[in-house]
């Protein structure tokens, strides 16, 4: 429930109405979620639409620093992982590309 709330467990999103029992461990922590951006083609870029993600999971991918050619699909950027931009078949080769994460302090 919200901070400050007087609510009960049942009367949060936090209870499964359906199975009448806490759905996601009710009032015990749990990592934040997030919604991100990554740039593509000098563009900020909502990642993950829809989706709540944890801070570990937040990547972005571009060319690596030594990377001099011109595939587009590298050099405009993206969300996700160079290994998941190889996969969809964005014509680069691994050791081009360079997978950003976020440095929690």
């Amino acid at each position: 429930c919200p901070a400050g709330s007087n609510n009960t467990c049942t009367q949060c999103a936090a209870w499964d109405h359906t199975a009448n029992k806490t759905a996601d461990d009710c009032n015990t922590w749990h990592e934040p979620l997030y919604n991100y951006t990554c740039y593509h083609n000098n563009t900020v870029t909502q990642c993950a639409v829809g989706k709540n993600i944890t801070l570990s999971q937040i990547r972005c991918f571009g060319p690596a620093r030594r990377y001099h050619g011109n595939n587009v699909n590298l050099t405009m950027g993206g969300c996700g992982t160079c290994e998941e931009a190889v996969a969809q078949r964005a014509g680069f080769k691994l050791r081009e590309c360079s997978t950003c994460k976020i440095q929690p302090v």
